[in-house]
């Protein structure tokens, strides 16, 4: 009876340490996107590993665009769903691209979010690709797997640091910001 009453105390105590490490995912994720260094299938591609005990449920960078319209040639798990979540923010012009590798220094501010998931159909993955095309060019931002982020401490692109994703280039934000003075302009004028 002692040796039983071990056993379960034992077994007990072993379970109770391999909990935390199925709570909590320790993602991997490699920027492999074409526009920036990479030699993915995509402008942008994220490969996204866990480790063998482990799985996740949802995918997510950094971006400034909201029209998930403007997302070509989507790439993600079988049944999963992709969307943008956020608000709208001020929009830095002078993001930094930061070349794999090295570490960014930068702190990744996006108002948006490009986020897949599982859905209602879709199957907790181990490991998974997810990518697009889109015209804008590359900088530093940050990404979210199953609730754990990057670490802007480390380099970028190579599997805990920060990862690409589009931004608008300075010239368009400009004209951006030019459309909007000139609406205000004209929603001022007419209240006079």
């Amino acid at each position: 009876m002692k040796r039983f009453v071990f056993l379960l105390v034992a077994t007990a105590c072993v379970l109770g340490l391999m909990v935390p490490a199925f709570a909590q995912v320790n993602p991997t994720v490699l920027c492999q996107g074409n526009v920036c260094g990479g030699a993915g299938p995509r402008n942008y591609y994220y490969d996204v590993s866990v480790l063998a005990i482990q799985k996740f449920t949802s995918f997510g960078v950094g971006t400034h665009d909201p029209n998930l319209a403007n997302y070509g040639n989507m790439v993600m798990p079988a049944n999963w769903v992709v969307g943008i979540f956020g608000e709208p923010g001020w929009q830095q012009l002078d993001d930094p691209f930061t070349p794999h590798g090295q570490v960014s220094g930068n702190s990744g501010q996006c108002p948006y979010t490009l986020f897949w998931w599982t859905g209602t159909q879709g199957l907790a993955v181990q490991q998974a690709n997810f990518g697009f095309d889109h015209r804008w060019g590359p900088h530093d931002v940050g990404w979210v797997c199953s609730g754990v982020k990057e670490s802007w401490a480390m380099p970028v692109g190579t599997g805990t640091g920060p990862v690409h994703g589009p931004v608008p280039e300075p010239g368009s934000l400009l004209a951006l910001g030019s459309g909007l003075v000139a609406v205000a302009g004209t929603l001022i004028r007419r209240r006079r």
